[in-house]
């Protein structure tokens, strides 16, 4: 903020504080953005209030809290797909988000033969079909 001394025409001494115009227009710049602050914070609340998808199942919010590479999420209508990179092994899991059933694990998931020979949503036909009609709409 500048400033400027005054010297009075008596002998007092000068006043050197800011000046009332430059201090008026500090304060209108500071209104100015705190203004566009608020807006700018505004927006994003509505944007986020309208959000036509539903939040994740409870179950499928635990599968990816419980595994750091399972980063990816991707819907289709009421159907979820938790990517765990399956490029490295991981697996591409497929759940029903109003229910939180697992439909499918696809992936590197698969190559376990304990997992092909005993688990009947085996990869067999990944994706799972409601995955791929709800891709098809």
């Amino acid at each position: 903020m500048a400033q400027r001394c005054l010297t009075p025409p008596s002998s007092g001494p000068a006043y050197c504080g800011p000046l009332k115009s430059n201090v008026r227009r500090s304060k209108e710049n500071s209104v100015r953005v705190f203004d566009v602050v608020l807006g700018l914070l505004l927006c994003s609340l509505v944007a986020a209030t309208h959000s036509t998808e539903p939040p994740l199942h409870a179950k499928v919010r635990q599968v990816v809290a419980a595994n750091a590479s399972c980063d990816k999420i991707a819907r289709c209508g009421q159907y979820v797909e938790v990517n765990c990179h399956p490029e490295v092994d991981g697996s591409l899991n497929y759940y029903d988000n109003t229910t939180g059933e697992e439909l499918m694990k696809c992936g590197g998931t698969c190559d376990s033969p304990s997992r092909v020979s005993s688990d009947p949503q085996a990869c067999k036909a990944c994706p799972p079909p409601q995955w791929k009609a709800c891709q098809k709409k």
